[in-house]
């Protein structure tokens, strides 16, 4: 186990969190200030964390075998922000499509990121 691509993750989910938090409160209709809508926001905030642990973890997992292993990187945070984000995205009143996909794109960021800092083989 890579310990500073798990530790580096961390932090890319909470800053991917943050990002997160932003764009749902700018599409709350009380524009995200009221306190009912914190602990929606921490729990979008909280899933991020939690994607980058995953990532984290999962650096030695290979998806598709190739020479550049950039795509990998994708695939494999694309695929883990995938499943972390529907438990938020579709078990709700609402589907909230759009924290899904971007749940996908940001899971592919991370990785890619963790994997290059990492120092792991990347083309």
């Amino acid at each position: 186990m890579n310990w500073k691509r798990f530790f580096f993750s961390i932090p890319l989910g909470m800053l991917m969190g943050v990002f997160c938090i932003i764009g749902l409160s700018q599409r709350i209709p009380t524009g995200g200030v009221d306190p009912s809508n914190s602990i929606y926001l921490w729990g979008a905030w909280y899933e991020r964390v939690i994607m980058g642990v995953m990532i984290g973890f999962a650096g030695e997992l290979v998806i598709f075998k190739s020479k550049r292993n950039l795509f990998n990187a994708f695939l494999r945070g694309a695929i883990l922000g995938l499943f972390t984000s529907a438990g938020f995205a579709f078990f709700q009143q609402f589907i909230d499509l759009t924290f899904f996909l971007t749940g996908i794109i940001f899971g592919g960021i991370i990785d890619i990121i963790a994997t290059f800092v990492s120092r792991d083989k990347i083309d």
